[in-house]
């Protein structure tokens, strides 16, 4: 339950629109590898605690950020 806070914490510090979190990051994508990385592991944490829709709803919005920002798998 923990990790499923920091990480959701952690997900909304990166997508607030003036977070100090998010100007930390840089500007190299619009979807830094630290958002994709806390993405992922609170689908694991749901998916741990067997909250599968929960998981699966992270997954997908995951790879909408990636596809919105042109990150693809070579």
């Amino acid at each position: 339950e923990y990790a499923e806070e920091v990480f959701k914490q952690l997900i909304q510090e990166l997508t607030a629109p003036h977070s100090l979190a998010k100007q930390g990051v840089g500007s190299e994508t619009s979807y830094p590898i630290i958002w994709a990385e806390a993405e992922l592991k609170l689908a694991q944490t749901y998916e741990e605690r067997e909250k599968w829709q929960e998981a699966r709803q992270i997954l997908e919005a995951s790879l909408a950020h990636y596809q919105q920002a042109g990150i693809t798998h070579s």
